[in-house]
């Protein structure tokens, strides 16, 4: 896909004035909390979809605060919308998971989790086709890196470790950062057009993930979490940061460019409030991914 970078459309007040339950759209409802970050105040949004209209519920697997979306911003409002984008996104995905030719088309048969999918409240597709297109190259790039297959270099960032993985994706940098903390290790991840927009990028993941692994702490039954959960706690501890520093000391070789397979939008019901798109790249079928010592997050 080549993907011209022009400013995203942002139209979220407008696409999503009328999305919450009491003025009839799937949004059951929304919070936010503040966070007070070593780069200053931002605000943590969340999002849950309305199982009557959308069909998911918070059952089965224990999902981080039982929430269908969340994101980070500098503004309580922006949080909101990027978690009310993240819902969009959650029911996207699963309307594709239950339609055979939608599962088809989107090669549900590599990869049937929400990787390379993406929601933007744009006026145009380009905003989630981008955001997908860097979520599947950070998924490619960071499992290809792992098998040792993409070399890395170190990169300075203050007060955290980080890498560049050597993508052969072109034009998108995708970053691994992490620090220690009591006895802990989180980590972050993005892919951006730039070197230093996913490093902040990261900074969010990061964050995302320590507040995750915050909350899942208070929780007793590890075994309900979330594959993705159980991986960023067996990362967290000691054996696993043991088996990431193993990966750095080697060099890695160096793949080929991957092949886009899908480059799709994702339409249904969701469409009037979000644009949802989905990219994926191949090889992810000789992933390990149902491992929790596999590193992708």
């Amino acid at each position: 896909m080549m993907l011209t970078l022009l400013p995203d459309m942002n139209v979220a007040p407008l696409k999503y004035a009328h999305v919450q339950k009491q003025h009839g759209g799937p949004i059951e409802a929304v919070s936010y909390v503040e966070r007070d970050l070593p780069t200053g105040k931002m605000f943590e949004g969340f999002a849950n979809l309305d199982e009557k209209i959308t069909g998911i519920h918070s059952s089965g697997e224990l999902l981080y605060a039982n929430v269908h979306g969340s994101g980070f911003a500098a503004t309580k409002a922006e949080a909101i919308h990027c978690a009310i984008s993240e819902a969009m996104e959650r029911w996207g995905w699963y309307a594709a998971s239950q339609d055979a030719g939608m599962r088809k088309a989107l090669r549900f048969d590599l990869d049937a989790t929400t990787a390379g999918f993406s929601a933007f409240p744009g006026l145009g597709v380009q905003g989630a086709m981008k955001r997908a297109l860097f979520e599947a190259a950070e998924n490619w790039a960071i499992g290809t890196w792992w098998d040792g297959k993409l070399p890395h270099k170190d990169l300075s960032v203050p007060g955290l470790s980080a890498i560049l993985v050597q993508s052969t994706v072109p034009g998108i940098a995708v970053v691994v950062i992490w620090k220690e903390e009591k006895g802990q290790t989180y980590f972050g991840s993005a892919a951006s057009h730039s070197q230093a927009s996913a490093i902040e990028l990261a900074r969010l993941d990061m964050q995302h993930h320590q507040d995750m692994l915050a909350f899942c702490k208070n929780e007793k039954k590890r075994e309900s979490f979330s594959l993705s959960v159980r991986r960023m706690q067996h990362f967290a501890e000691p054996a696993g940061f043991a088996a990431f520093r193993e990966r750095l000391a080697k060099k890695g070789s160096t793949s080929p460019a991957p092949t886009l397979l899908v480059d799709e939008s994702v339409r249904g019901p969701w469409t009037q409030y979000a644009h949802v798109w989905r990219c994926l790249f191949d090889s992810n079928s000789s992933r390990e991914k149902d491992r929790v010592d596999y590193f992708l997050f």
